[in-house]
């Protein structure tokens, strides 16, 4: 009833023979490079190597003006680039049709919303039905040119929130 041995797993450090073998392939793989590089400096045909810039000398008159100018246009880039990122990422989030079409219906849901708001959920008939008992008992003179001011103000309101919100605007 005894239970066969299980063998031990195989560690997966590679064994020393494995590591001298691949340190030799390296070793004259580099020597194989310095000897094709010897061969070419013998025919005059150096590998190019990629010169330095010095910089600019410090005696050199407008030296300052010339970094700073170099600084702008480095940090001018990379605000394009991220102004760039913004922009392909709002498009990505935006629904189907013309930017117009998608601010249109924004702007609708932002003025229903703002007018439900202030009207505490009513209904748009129970509305017009309140304002003409208002206006028949005399309590409001001209209940349009009253409704026209709160859904502009209301309209105004939201576009600065909107506004505000926005990383991009677009005039």
């Amino acid at each position: 009833n005894r239970m066969p041995k299980i063998r031990k797993k195989t560690s997966k450090r590679p064994t020393l023979r494995k590591q001298h073998s691949v340190q030799k392939k390296v070793k004259d793989h580099h020597r194989k490079i310095k000897k094709e590089a010897k061969k070419l400096g013998k025919l005059g045909l150096r590998p190019k190597k990629l010169s330095k810039s010095p910089g600019v000398p410090n005696l050199f008159p407008h030296k300052e003006e010339m970094l700073e100018a170099l600084e702008r246009k480095q940090n001018m880039t990379a605000d394009m680039k991220s102004h760039l990122d913004a922009l392909k990422s709002s498009q990505k989030k935006m629904p189907e049709g013309t930017l117009g079409e998608y601010a249109a219906s924004v702007r609708a849901k932002v003025v229903n919303y703002e007018e439900e708001k202030k009207m505490g959920g009513l209904t748009e008939a129970e509305i017009k039905e309140a304002t003409n008992l208002m206006v028949k008992s005399g309590e409001i003179d001209d209940p349009n040119m009253r409704q026209m001011a709160q859904s502009r103000k209301a309209y105004y309101r939201e576009l600065k929130k909107v506004i505000e919100a926005a990383d991009v605007v677009i005039q």
